[in-house]
């Protein structure tokens, strides 16, 4: 088994370099197509935003160049965000509200379900935080998504996103003396 063991780690170091060699083609490939992608992205998640009440929504997607390989890339993608006039976009996480990262959240999916034909899209609470006229324009978004060829679940408290709905399943939590 030691016998031609130079040639074999010849030959696996050169099927490593060819891998290597793809990876970066097809991240390249990724990245071109992110860069591309960007600023619509950019612009319909601001109109989304605007139309869902923040008037001065900026949504700015920051793509870093990485000096190695991930699962998706070479790229660290960042979505970063700012509700108001004069405000640098920042992470998500530190700048949104709880009512903002809902309406984030609608936006990126409804922009993401209309790209990806996913069959059915469930909303978990996704109305957190808003309430009144906004809620009615989620309503909307979310019932545009159902009049297509998918299935959209809404878990909500709020009747402005429940009146959108088609069928309507009411759950109620009961306590029992075993828990």
């Amino acid at each position: 088994s030691i016998q031609g063991c130079s040639e074999e780690i010849a030959a696996l170091e050169s099927k490593l370099r060819q891998a290597e060699q793809e990876m970066k083609a097809l991240a390249t490939k990724i990245h071109d197509m992110r860069e591309g992608a960007q600023a619509l992205l950019c612009d319909e998640m601001k109109r989304l935003l605007v139309g869902l009440g923040i008037k001065h929504a900026e949504f700015v997607v920051e793509l870093v160049a990485l000096e190695h390989f991930t699962p998706t890339g070479c790229d660290d993608v960042r979505f970063l965000f700012s509700a108001n006039k004069n405000q640098q976009p920042g992470e998500i996480a530190k700048v949104a509200s709880g009512g903002e990262i809902a309406r984030l959240m609608l936006s990126l999916k409804a922009l993401i379900s209309g790209a990806v034909k996913l069959p059915t899209i469930i909303f978990d609470e996704i109305d957190t935080g808003v309430s009144g006229r906004v809620a009615e324009k989620m309503a909307d978004i979310m019932q545009q998504m159902g009049n297509t060829d998918r299935q959209v679940i809404s878990i909500t408290h709020l009747p402005q996103i429940a009146a959108s709905g088609q069928t309507h399943y009411k759950v109620e939590k009961h306590e029992t003396k075993d828990g």
